[in-house]
């Protein structure tokens, strides 16, 4: 399911910018935070039913920036 997702939205994007910034404003534009969805939702139900906790939001932007081959940083504030 990622997958299939990463080929539809980083289409165009070349660089690791465009790609991180494709999967950043996919993930914040079409998938909402709800305070009461439980955590032990997998990754195919979030991208099924649009919605996520914060922690499966956070669990599929990791995997999409994973599978993507994109460095990151998880920073807690």
């Amino acid at each position: 399911d990622v997958d299939k997702l990463l080929k539809k939205i980083l289409g165009l994007a070349k660089t690791t910018e465009e790609k991180a910034f494709a999967i950043e404003n996919y993930i914040k534009t079409n998938i909402n935070q709800v305070e009461n969805a439980g955590d032990e939702e997998s990754i195919s139900a979030v991208l099924k039913n649009k919605y996520a906790s914060h922690f499966n939001l956070t669990q599929l932007m990791v995997i999409a920036l994973e599978r993507a081959k994109i460095p990151y940083e998880i920073v807690i504030t």
